[in-house]
């Protein structure tokens, strides 16, 4: 009887064991570079000054979700669109928030482009280039840092508009808007986007 009970006892310790190591192996994440894809994968990562930045959701009061990785469309026909904003958040970081503005795809279609000066108003602005900003954490001293022209350059490998993918590889280095002596690099982007699945990715 004893030892029928030392056994079962020894089993329900074991299937805790098990379950308690099950939900920690789930709980960790280690954020790393996504390959460099062009399948509609919906990733992105690069290094910003050698610190990773890859989208991640965020959960803020409420329970509403920040979205890691979004991208909106501004069109000024209904037959034409003029730029792609895609737009990165490390929810769970303080790697900062990045803004990529992909003027005239439509037109230009794959191949490598300069990226031009940043411009933080790009809705009201005449600069219709690719270019982007990033902003640090609010949790810290925010700043400002805008793409230099011709700073770098962005590659499209892929633009099927048709099947909703958007694919480019990218370096290119930026400068504290209100610092000039502070510039940042950009290394070894890549994003691949599926126009038609994004909003309904999650991003840990």
């Amino acid at each position: 009887m004893k030892n029928s009970f030392f056994k079962t006892k020894t089993l329900i310790m074991l299937l805790f064991l098990t379950i308690g190591c099950s939900e920690t192996e789930k709980e960790v994440f280690t954020p790393t570079l996504p390959p460099i894809t062009q399948t509609g994968e919906n990733t992105f990562g690069c290094y910003i000054d050698g610190k990773l930045l890859v989208p991640r959701d965020r959960s803020v009061f409420g329970g509403t979700t920040v979205k890691g990785m979004t991208i909106s469309e501004y069109s000024s026909s209904p037959t034409e669109i003029d730029f792609f904003n895609l737009r990165i958040i490390d929810g769970q970081s303080d790697v900062g928030d990045f803004s990529f503005y992909l003027y005239n795809l439509d037109e230009l279609g794959e191949g490598t482009y300069n990226i031009k000066k940043g411009n933080l108003w790009q809705s009201t602005s005449d600069i219709k280039t690719i270019n982007f900003w990033l902003k640090t954490p609010r949790n810290i001293s925010v700043k400002r840092y805008f793409s230099i022209e011709n700073g770098g350059t962005l590659t499209i490998i892929k633009y099927d508009y048709t099947n909703g993918i958007i694919s480019g590889t990218f370096s290119c280095k930026a400068i504290n808007n209100n610092d000039s002596s502070d510039v940042i690099e950009i290394t070894e982007g890549r994003f691949d986007i599926n126009l038609n699945t994004l909003n309904d990715t999650e991003f840990p």
